[in-house]
C-alpha cells in the first residue's frame, strides 16, 4: 500500500505585517486624527467668536429686514457682510491673513431691533449764521422767539407751497400767527396796523410806550402799543399830515425800507446798478432806491414767481412779509438760512 503525498501547509491569516504595511498604516491613521483635530479646532474657534457665515446673503441684498453694506460701510455700520465673512473664512483656511482680523467680525443680527442707531451731534448746526458773521449788525432789542417744540400746520398752506418754510419758521416762534379756522390766508394783504404787530414781536424793547398822536388812530386802538413801539424803534413813520393810515395795505417796498431802516442795513456804494438787477426798477420809487439796494445786497428781498421782478408798489401779501421778514432775521444772524429758488442773491 502506498502512502499519499504530505498535504502542503495553507498559509496563515494571521501573518505578520511588513515593515511597509506598519508604516503605510501609521501615516493613514495620522493623517484622520490631523483632520479631525483641525476640524474641531476650527468649527470651536468659530463658535467662541460667534462668526455665522451665510452664504445666501449677498452683500447689499436685504437680509432680515436690515440692509447688509458692504467694504467700508459695513464696518461703519457695525454689521459685516456675509460677503466680508466669507472672505476672512476662507483666507484663515487657507493659512492667508484676513484682511480684517477675526476678532473684528460682527454677525448679522437676526433681531433688528437689537441694533442701537447711531446718532451723531454736530458741534456746529449747519446753515447757522454766527452772529459774528451776520451780515447786519442788529440792534440789541431785536429777539427772536424760542420755536415750538410742534410745527404749526395750516390747511390752506400745502407742503409745495413756495413760501411755505418761511411761514411755517415764523408760525412756529409765534412771530406769525393764523386764523381761528386754522387757516393763514397767504395770499392776504398785510395792513401797516398788522405790520406794526409783527415788528412789536421780534423788537423788544424796555422803552416807555406813551401814545403817538396820530389823528386817526381812535382811543383804545388795539394795535397803538405795536404801532408806538414800531415808530419809536424806526421801523415805521407818520404821514405828514399827522396821520399813520393804520387799515392801508403796506407795499412790498415799503416793508423793505422798514427793515433797512429798523435794522440799520448799510447802504451799498451805487445803489441804482443795485437796483439793475430787477426787470422793473423803473418802478421803485426815487426815495426807495437806497432801501432796496440795501435789502438786495443783505439777502432780505424774495421775489415770487419770478425772482428779477420785484413788483415794488404792489401790497405785501402775509406769504410774501413771512418770506422777506425771515430773510430780514437770517441777515440779522438770528434764524438759519432756508434753501429757495426765489431769494434774490446779487
Amino acid at each position: 500500500m502506498t502512502n499519499p503525498p504530505p498535504v502542503e501547509p495553507r498559509p496563515s491569516r494571521n501573518r505578520d505585517l511588513g515593515f511597509d504595511d506598519a508604516i503605510a498604516m501609521l501615516i493613514a491613521f495620522g493623517t484622520i486624527g490631523a483632520v479631525l483635530w483641525w476640524g474641531l479646532n476650527q468649527k470651536g474657534a468659530d463658535l467662541a467668536q460667534g462668526v455665522q457665515v451665510t452664504p445666501s446673503a449677498e452683500a447689499g441684498s436685504v437680509f432680515e429686514g436690515l440692509t447688509v453694506p458692504e467694504g467700508e460701510a459695513s464696518q461703519a455700520s457695525g454689521i459685516t457682510s456675509s460677503a466680508d465673512q466669507a472672505a476672512a473664512q476662507s483666507a484663515g483656511q487657507s493659512g492667508l491673513s484676513p484682511q480684517v482680523p477675526r476678532s473684528d467680525l460682527v454677525p448679522a443680527p437676526n433681531n433688528p431691533t437689537a441694533v442701537a442707531p447711531v446718532i451723531i451731534a454736530p458741534a456746529v448746526v449747519p446753515g447757522r449764521i454766527p452772529a459774528s458773521s451776520a451780515a447786519i449788525a442788529p440792534p440789541s432789542e431785536l429777539v427772536v422767539p424760542a420755536a415750538q417744540a410742534t410745527p404749526v400746520e395750516f390747511s390752506d398752506v400745502a407742503a409745495d407751497y413756495w413760501a411755505r418754510p418761511f411761514i411755517a419758521a415764523l408760525a412756529q416762534r409765534g412771530i406769525l400767527t393764523g386764523f381761528s379756522d386754522g387757516t393763514f390766508k397767504p395770499d392776504e394783504p398785510v395792513s401797516r396796523s398788522q405790520y406794526a404787530a409783527l415788528i412789536e414781536t421780534i423788537f423788544q424793547t424796555d422803552a416807555a410806550q406813551n401814545p403817538i398822536a396820530f389823528n386817526d388812530i381812535p382811543e383804545g386802538f388795539w394795535a397803538t402799543p405795536a404801532i408806538n413801539t414800531a415808530v419809536k424803534t424806526g421801523f415805521m413813520k407818520g404821514f405828514p399830515e399827522g396821520t399813520f393810515l393804520p387799515d392801508q395795505p403796506i407795499s412790498r417796498v415799503q416793508v423793505l425800507a422798514s427793515l433797512v431802516n429798523g435794522l440799520k442795513v448799510s447802504q451799498p456804494a451805487s445803489p441804482t446798478d443795485v437796483v439793475k438787477l430787477y426787470q422793473d426798477s423803473a418802478q421803485i420809487p426815487a426815495w426807495a432806491v437806497p432801501a432796496a439796494a440795501s435789502a438786495t445786497q443783505a439777502g432780505m428781498v424774495v421775489n415770487y414767481p419770478v425772482r428779477d421782478v420785484l413788483n415794488p408798489n404792489q401790497p405785501i401779501t402775509r406769504a410774501e412779509i413771512s418770506a422777506v421778514v425771515h430773510q430780514a432775521l437770517v441777515a440779522a444772524g438770528k434764524l438759519d438760512p432756508i434753501p429757495s429758488d426765489y431769494i434774490v442773491r446779487p
